[in-house]
Parts: C-alpha cells; sequence; structure tokens
C-alpha cells in the first residue's frame, strides 16, 4: 500500500473531564514548553512524501478551538465533530471514517493525546500492508497489540462499523478484558471511555488477523512521549499556584461530592422527619 494517499485521521473528541478547568481540551495544554497536539503533529509534517490530508474528530464543545489553532498553524485540516461521544466514543471512530469508502488511498488512525517518535510515524506510513499496527504498546509496558495507531486500506472499514460495538454485552467478553488486564471479569468499562476503545480496537484487530492473515502485518515501535493523561502533566499546571490550588479543591469537592449530597440529603430528611413529628405531637 504506497504511502503516496494515506489521509490522517486524528481521534480528538475525548472531553478530558479534568482538562475542563481551563476551558480548552487536553491536546492544547502545555507539555514542556509545546502545545502537546504540535508536538503530536511534528512527526506527521516531516513525513515524506507528505500526508495529503488530515481529518481531526473533535468535540462540539470545544470546535472552535481547535479551529483556531489550525488556523494559527496554518494547516489545511478538515474537522468534524463527533456529535454522539455522550453516547460512545466508539462514535469517534465513525465520524472519522465516515464518507471514507471510496477514498483512493489508505487509512491512518491514531488519537491525539500521544506523541509518537517519528521513526515509529514513518515505519507505518511506509508499510506496505493492508493493515498495520503494532504489535505491543509502543512503550514497551503492554503485551497487547497497540491500538493508538492503524493504518488500513479502505476495505477494512465496515468492520470498524460493527454496531455490536455500542453493545455493553461485547465488553463482557472474558477473553477480551482479560487479554486487556484492565478490568476485571465482573467490571464492564463506560462506552464513552478510552478503555471501551481499546477494547474495540484489539478485538478489530483480532478480526483482521484471523480473516485476512495475509494482509496484515504487527510492527515494532517507540514512543517519544507519554500521553496526556493527567492535567498534572502540564505547565499550566506547574507554573500556577493557583492553578494547582484550584484543581486540588475541585478534585476534593469531586471526590467528595456524592458523600457531602448524600448527608444534605439526610439532613434535609430528618429535618422534614422531625416537623412531621412535632405536627403529630
Amino acid at each position: 500500500m504506497s504511502s503516496n494517499r494515506v489521509k490522517i485521521v486524528v481521534l480528538c473528541a475525548g472531553p478530558g473531564r479534568e482538562f475542563d478547568i481551563l476551558k480548552k481540551p487536553r491536546h492544547l495544554y502545555h507539555v514542556n514548553g509545546k502545545v502537546q497536539l504540535l508536538r503530536f503533529l511534528e512527526p506527521f509534517i516531516a513525513l515524506e512524501p507528505p500526508p495529503p490530508s488530515y481529518r481531526f474528530v473533535v468535540n462540539k464543545k470545544y470546535e472552535s478551538s481547535f479551529k483556531a489553532f489550525f488556523k494559527r498553524q496554518n494547516m489545511p485540516v478538515e474537522v468534524v465533530v463527533n456529535h454522539h461521544y455522550n453516547d460512545s466514543s466508539i462514535h469517534s471512530v465513525w465520524a472519522g471514517l465516515s464518507g471514507l469508502e471510496t477514498y483512493p488511498g489508505s487509512i491512518l488512525l491514531t488519537v491525539g493525546d500521544e506523541c509518537f517518535h517519528p521513526k515509529t510515524v514513518a515505519r507505518i506510513y511506509r508499510d506496505p500492508s493492508g493493515f498495520s499496527c503494532f504489535s505491543r504498546s509502543v512503550d514497551g509496558t503492554d503485551v497487547y497489540p497497540f491500538v493508538g495507531i492503524l493504518k488500513f486500506s479502505t476495505k477494512f472499514i465496515p468492520l470498524f462499523q460493527d454496531k455490536s460495538y455500542l453493545n455493553k454485552d461485547f465488553y463482557t467478553d472474558g477473553i477480551l478484558k482479560n487479554y486487556f488486564k484492565r478490568y476485571p471479569t465482573s467490571s464492564v468499562p463506560s462506552l464513552q471511555s478510552g478503555y471501551a476503545l481499546g477494547l474495540m480496537m484489539i478485538h478489530l484487530i483480532w478480526n483482521v488477523a484471523l480473516r485476512f492473515p495475509k494482509e496484515i502485518s504487527f510492527l515494532d515501535g517507540h514512543q517519544s512521549f507519554t500521553d496526556l493523561d493527567h492535567i498534572t502533566q502540564t505547565d499550566e499546571y506547574k507554573n500556577s499556584r493557583y492553578f494547582r490550588v484550584r484543581y486540588f479543591i475541585e478534585s476534593i469537592l469531586l471526590k467528595y461530592s456524592f458523600k457531602v449530597f448524600f448527608l444534605i440529603y439526610k439532613r434535609q430528611y430528618r429535618t422534614i422527619f422531625d416537623k412531621i413529628m412535632s405536627f403529630i405531637r
């Protein structure tokens, strides 16, 4: 599969709720002096031949923020919105691949909150296989297929669109979860979570390996930076005492909000009960 017509599809719709403190998506925070999304883009911009087009899948809440960022970078990218993220993160994949069934080339699907080594990006970008992925986490910490970056021909798009991925029963598959080693057998991940998306991708890779063993290629790679999971990794957090204090307070409130609500409810209930008893007396 030639790299001359590889469309880059980047998933950036994950809300990253703790990052909402500054009213911007995690991808636009700074890490070590640089916007995370710009660091993510650098190995793709350096590719030869350059990718002909990019598509970014974003959350409606931050659509204008992403468009403003790309305008400042003078990057003519396509921005599409996942309007159903509150239902499932799987919809981000569907939004990213929508209408590409007849694209005259292949698709490189990745996530915008992870940064990869330029050699990792170049290797999968130029791999001629019909379906390319990395055999394990690119930082070497896990043994399951790495799902953060895939490349495939458009013939595989229908596999991503399997509606069973929207069914919670799918994620109760003990074999799938035991392989992923993130959830006990009795647990079911939220369909909005990145974990559900990861499980879906692993299942899809297995499906391709079983049905098209001669077309799939498992590669080795290296990750430059860890993915941006926590706001404490950002410069905004590290460089602002106000921000750190505010985040600490909001974290405590969020952590104990249910307990506080329960206590308030219990107190109100007792007050009403006392009034009723006094009336009876």
